[in-house]
């Protein structure tokens, strides 16, 4: 009897074994790694318990990744380069660019309680093309000014006399002083006429603009046309306490 139980335990083992059963132990079960036999490809290969408590506790528990806030600075405003200036520290429009009883007036009168003490500037950075006197005397400075890829004049008239170290050709800046507001030639007091024109007076190569005469017309034909001198380049204002 003992004989026949061996040999069924025996033979049940072989046949457990053969078909790839585990045969660990209930007390050996919590090993990750299992072996198999894989008697068809007669090798051995490893495969992972896999706990789907344990993968559905891991993700429930699973801390999501901080996410850094990222600080969104207002951007920094560009603050545009300023090329106009008033011509003067202190100033008042007494005359425009207009058709008078007297003719047509080509620019800006502008009056200053400092009189003849009230220093002109250029109206933007620019060279020198010309100091000289009208037929009625006055003394005058032109200059040219290339803004933004544009060519505009601007000049300076009645000035009492001019700032020294000024020659034609000579670069200067909206901070060099072009002399003081004055009376000369055709004045009934004293004050800064401002012409500006957007073209380039002197210039060969400019048709417009190659000579005074050429430049009044070319004045006459854009005011017609619409341009307004300072006020259409610049904005210059009626009054005015500072540059």
């Amino acid at each position: 009897m003992k004989k026949i139980i061996l040999l069924i335990l025996v033979g049940t083992s072989l046949i457990l074994f053969g078909s790839g059963i585990e045969l660990e132990m209930k007390s050996k079960e919590k090993k990750e790694i299992l072996f198999y036999s894989d008697k068809t490809n007669n090798k051995n290969y490893k495969t992972a318990k896999i706990n789907l408590n344990q993968i559905k506790e891991s993700t429930e528990n699973k801390e999501e990744p901080k996410v850094v806030e990222q600080v969104i600075q207002d951007p920094v405003p560009i603050v545009e380069i300023k090329h106009w200036y008033n011509p003067t520290q202190h100033g008042n429009i007494s005359s425009g660019l207009e058709y008078r009883d007297d003719g047509f007036h080509y620019g800006y009168d502008i009056t200053s309680p400092y009189d003849s003490n009230e220093v002109v500037y250029p109206i933007a950075d620019g060279i020198i093309t010309g100091i000289f006197r009208d037929g009625a005397g006055a003394n005058i400075i032109s200059l040219v000014h290339r803004v933004k890829d544009k060519d505009y004049s601007s000049m300076y008239v009645h000035l009492s006399r001019y700032a020294p170290g000024l020659y034609v050709g000579k670069t200067v800046t909206v901070n060099d002083p072009l002399g003081y507001m004055g009376q000369t030639g055709r004045a009934t007091g004293v004050h800064l006429h401002l012409e500006v024109a957007d073209c380039i007076l002197f210039a060969d190569n400019d048709y417009n603009c190659s000579s005074l005469s050429k430049y009044y017309n070319y004045l006459k034909r854009r005011y017609n046309e619409g341009f307004r001198g300072a006020t259409t380049v610049f904005g210059l204002p009626s009054s005015w306490n500072q540059r």
